[in-house]
């Protein structure tokens, strides 16, 4: 990948590792040399605890081959309770995380980037950031020695800070030189590889500048020599030179595509517009599309509400959706798909959000997740994060060919506690067939009496105590047997994504009393008890949502 100012910035995918926070043995069961690594398997949704296996680590900066450390993975019980972290034994001479660029547990502020949140949180916690894999091709068979980094410069004192102190140091704070001493690492590694003295010496003043020191670059190491024409190529010069290869294919494949504002689109067929439309991997943003099908259509004489379908207004700004509704008849219609995103939801139709008003379109309600775009294994992750952050959530997902279900929580609750949700929360239940049953009790009020309780894997609510659940939504057993003896992480994911496919597994399973609806809704669909999840989607709202008062039946 590169910027606009023709940096070098490599991405490189490795599935077998982790970004990870580091945290001490508090426990004492790890000897040195050891650490304890449980993560979160990626097909399974399940932790995974590393055992008997070699892992390289590291963080970033990492200017010194001795930044690169090997551990031994071991299972301990003490620490099973730990999962997406890295645990570093408290044993020997030198810490392990001193051993890392002369890392440490300082309770650095470290950035988390929620898909809900509009900016970071930062929150101090006791840890460092660090890169680990266990990825064999990866960790190396030889390591260098730990780098010897310096101290600080500042006089040990043993009086209180006060605010004076706090004001000289952040008047002194300077990380002006971090990019110029990187930038003639990188030179230096060039000529004489990062072991030379100069790339050593440049390591230091890059740790002392990374912790605020103001520091003065010898004048010996301003002026790297070029390197010399017979010498081996540098790796990141060649992933630079390959990803400029690529940018310039996509900006040819740009300038080619149709979405430019000259292209003559009139000789296209409805056939080939249609086929252009269905496409989910084109170089175009969603509103050039739109553009592109208005052009054709005032062209030929065809009608832009015929492709309405098509398009996902979600990622349209207002502007876009304005322009897009005023190039359309004037129905109630086309206001409800276009600003209304839960008009457009896979699960259920506008016809059957018309009978709980949830299709009106002053409602902005927006999609966080939905399962005909990405694994239904991340919906209660989805799920639980709007639960804390935002006031009006709706989770539509469907346990039956026969029945869709809706629980409407207006209230933010906090995660993996019983909380009271008296009677603020309403369920909808969406019956697909043709009858009276489609008419029958479709919404209801939970009781003064209901709780709720979610958490990154299950979903319950229930009056009183848990015996007497409405809804249940929790992860599915999982049968491995046709994947369990599958060589290759890549190879058993896509096996088991086959017994997903074929309903032989669910990454969620539903339970739901359907009494508490109408006799006849169950009598209908019949009992749902442990049913598979096969599509769901997660919304949410910043505006107020008046649900219509309920019909007596």
């Amino acid at each position: 990948m590169i910027n606009n100012r023709d940096e070098q910035k490599c991405r490189i995918l490795i599935p077998q590792s982790r970004m990870l926070f580091g945290v001490c043995d508090a426990w004492d069961v790890l000897a040195e040399g050891e650490c304890h690594v449980r993560v979160t398997h990626e097909s399974k949704g399940l932790p995974l605890t590393l055992m008997n296996c070699d892992v390289v680590v590291t963080r970033n900066p990492c200017l010194h081959p001795g930044d690169l450390q090997k551990f031994k993975a071991v299972q301990r019980d003490e620490l099973s309770h730990l999962v997406d972290c890295i645990v570093f034994s408290t044993r020997g001479n030198r810490p392990a995380a001193d051993l890392m660029s002369g890392g440490d547990l300082d309770g650095d502020m470290c950035k988390f980037f929620p898909s809900l949140l509009s900016r970071p949180i930062k929150v101090p916690v006791l840890t460092l950031t660090v890169f680990v894999s266990w990825d064999k091709d990866i960790v190396p068979s030889t390591l260098s020695e730990a780098a010897e980094y310096p101290g600080g410069k500042e006089p040990v004192s043993f009086r209180g800070i006060t605010d004076d102190d706090r004001l000289v140091y952040f008047a002194k704070f300077t990380s002006s030189s971090l990019g110029r001493a990187k930038n003639l690492y990188l030179d230096w590694a060039r000529v004489n590889g990062p072991m030379s003295p100069e790339c050593q010496q440049l390591n230091r003043l890059f740790s002392s500048c990374v912790d605020g020191n103001r520091i003065r670059i010898p004048q010996h190491l301003e002026s790297p020599p070029k390197p010399p024409a017979d010498s081996p190529p540098f790796i990141l010069d060649e992933l630079h030179e390959a990803a400029k290869e690529v940018v310039t294919d996509w900006q040819w494949q740009s300038a080619a595509s149709p979405s430019q504002s000259d292209l003559d689109c009139g000789d296209y067929t409805l056939e080939t517009i249609e086929v252009l439309l269905s496409r989910q991997d084109l170089l175009v943003s969603e509103f050039e599309l739109i553009q592109l099908t208005w052009r054709w259509c005032r062209d030929n004489q065809s009608a832009l509400e015929d492709f309405v379908h098509f398009f996902d207004f979600t990622l349209l700004n207002a502007e876009q959706k304005q322009w897009f509704m005023s190039q359309l008849p004037p129905t109630e219609l086309y206001p409800m798909l276009v600003q209304n995103a839960l008009c457009q939801s896979h699960l259920v139709d506008v016809g059957e959000l018309s009978e709980s008003k949830l299709n009106y379109p002053g409602i902005r309600w927006k999609r966080i997740f939905s399962s005909h775009e990405a694994r239904i294994g991340g919906l209660m992750e989805a799920a639980a994060k709007a639960m804390g952050l935002f006031d009006r959530k709706l989770i539509v997902y469907r346990v039956d060919e026969r029945l869709t279900l809706g629980i409407y929580v207006p209230m933010k609750l906090e995660k993996a506690r019983d909380s009271r949700v008296d009677d603020k929360v309403r369920l909808l239940a969406f019956p697909h067939s043709q009858g009276e049953e489609t008419t029958s009790r479709v919404m209801l009020p939970t009781k003064k009496t209901y709780q709720l309780y979610y958490d990154d894997s299950s979903f319950q609510l229930y009056e009183k105590q848990r015996a007497n659940t409405w809804v249940f939504i929790g992860r599915g057993a999982s049968d491995d047997s046709r994947y369990r003896n599958v060589e290759g992480v890549g190879d058993q994911r896509r096996v088991r994504q086959t017994t997903l496919d074929d309903g032989t597994n669910f990454d969620f399973v539903s339970s739901v009393a359907l009494n508490k609806f109408s006799s006849r809704l169950m009598r209908h669909v019949g009992r749902v008890r442990r049913n598979g999840v096969l599509g769901a989607v997660c919304w949410l709202t910043p505006t107020p949502l008046r649900m219509p008062p309920l019909t007596p039946t």
